[in-house]
């Protein structure tokens, strides 16, 4: 992910970001996404469908950091 794709993904899961775009939250949640995009690897994870568990999504995102 480039840093605009990072910052998309972050900004459109925050929890509850409807909120953060009332001031004076709005400015705050926006350095922090863009600091997050700047200094952090972003990755995006998709659940496949099928008979995997939570667990098994977990372990997989954690070999992926490795």
């Amino acid at each position: 992910m480039n840093g605009l794709e990072k910052f998309k993904a972050i900004n459109d899961n925050t929890y509850r970001n409807v909120y953060s775009y009332k001031l004076p939250y709005r400015q705050n949640h926006f350095s922090i996404a863009s600091n997050i995009s700047q200094n952090y690897q972003v990755k995006r994870v998709k659940r496949p469908c099928g008979t995997l568990t939570i667990r098994e999504v977990c372990d997989n995102i954690e070999k992926s950091f490795v």
